[in-house]
């Protein structure tokens, strides 16, 4: 049955955008939300949409992420494609794949938006965005303030070893890489990171590639105590990692759960959770690395590059260690805690995750650096992260001592430590 799901951006102000979603399908769909890291969660990351109804979902003017469609979801949260980790709210986590995917990135390079539809990670069904109002047209043809999207039910057409069936019925279209998970498939792979687990117990490292980019070893596996193991990743990749805790046989983990699973598949970890993010081979040729405490906070975690580099000189966040080695879990403040089995905390909250309003996640009216800053917050929160972590991000704006760059030569291999 050929529907549409259409998104058009309305460019309210100077400082906030309007994304409206229509749901032109004859059933319900669950609009997934994923904000690049630093951008924030508009509506907690989804909500359910009814067939033919439409919502307007305003974000930050410099907002950047990605948004898609869901299907089938149930009472659980569980959805047949799209789904997020069984919630409807996806909170910080992406869509498993194939799904369609919505990629924008407002005011970005010499003030653009730049947006498109992906089916790289596959596809689920039709999808298109368009500019609507509050824009001008630089008359440089189809690409310049048009519709991108996918119009055509692939679902009907997918070749049938791609195909992902619900009884005799094709519910979404697997892309090739996903299937076969060959390097032709995706790009030739460049760059080593070991990840090393110095923990003294287990830990299940998720991965998960940024719009676009593959999902190496299908997102996730288990690292014993003491162990390592290397990830070979394309040139140009990009994307995060994490470490998990406490997962079990049935594959749900205590702390950075991906949707009750090992293998995450292009899932993201559900916060409180430590994440390494890095970008290989980024604008002017830098890669860009961080750990991320904005989602809050698991287990201690270092990146640093290891060989395969060269240093431009540029002091303590050039080519240097990025991270947090202390455990912020004991002396976590009692309203971001979240507590285990056995009573003790294995997890810090941020903010945002443990009070969900505008100026604690940086958002709607504070969503800039000038109108959000941590020492203006009822309680600066993030002064705890950034005091012991003080080579990590403590919340949304705080780049300027939390992102580190490195030049390869020609291609810089990095580890990731837990538990450093």
């Amino acid at each position: 049955m050929r529907c549409i799901v259409y998104l058009a951006a309305f460019l309210a102000t100077c400082s906030a955008n309007d994304i409206t979603l229509f749901n032109h399908c004859p059933f319900t769909v669950w609009p997934g939300f994923l904000g690049n890291p630093g951008k924030g969660q508009p509506e907690n990351g989804g909500f359910e949409l009814g067939a033919y109804q439409t919502k307007v979902v305003s974000v930050q003017g410099d907002w950047a992420g990605r948004v898609w469609g869901r299907t089938k979801c149930d009472a659980s949260g569980h959805c047949e494609t799209g789904d997020c980790g069984n919630r409807i709210e996806c909170a910080g986590a992406g869509g498993v794949p194939p799904a369609s995917l919505v990629e924008i990135t407002f005011a970005g390079a010499n003030g653009l938006d730049f947006y498109d539809v992906s089916l790289v990670d596959g596809y689920n069904l039709p999808l298109k965005m368009t500019p609507i109002s509050g824009f001008s047209s630089r008359g440089q043809g189809k690409y310049d303030c048009g519709s991108a999207g996918c119009f055509a039910d692939l679902n009907e057409i997918c070749p049938a070893e791609l195909a992902i069936k619900s009884g005799q019925w094709t519910v979404a279209c697997q892309s090739a890489c996903m299937k076969f998970n060959t390097d032709e498939y995706f790009s030739c792979a460049a760059n080593d990171i070991t990840l090393v687990n110095n923990c003294g117990y287990g830990v299940w490292p998720g991965i998960q590639g940024n719009p676009g980019k593959d999902t190496p070893e299908n997102g996730g596996f288990a690292l014993n105590a003491g162990d390592q193991k290397v990830v070979t990743v394309a040139s140009n990749w990009a994307g995060r990692f994490w470490g998990r805790t406490g997962c079990d046989d049935s594959g749900h983990c205590e702390t950075g759960d991906c949707g009750n699973k090992i293998e995450c598949a292009g899932a993201g970890g559900n916060p409180p959770v430590t994440l390494a993010e890095i970008t290989l081979a980024g604008a002017n040729g830098l890669d860009y690395y961080d750990v991320s405490l904005v989602d809050g906070f698991n287990l201690p975690l270092t990146i640093q590059p290891v060989s395969g580099y060269k240093s431009n000189g540029g002091g303590q966040y050039d080519c240097t260690v990025a991270g947090c080695t202390n455990d912020l879990n004991p002396n976590c403040p009692s309203e971001l805690a979240q507590q285990g089995a056995d009573g003790n905390n294995d997890a810090c909250q941020s903010a945002c995750g443990a009070f969900n309003t505008d100026q604690y996640c940086c958002r709607n009216s504070y969503g800039t650096a000038d109108t959000c800053k941590s020492s203006e917050w009822p309680v600066n929160y993030a002064d705890y992260f950034k005091q012991n972590c003080p080579n990590a991000y403590s919340y949304a704006y705080d780049d300027s001592t939390s992102t580190f760059t490195c030049t390869g030569d020609p291609a810089t291999n990095y580890q990731i430590t837990f538990c450093p």
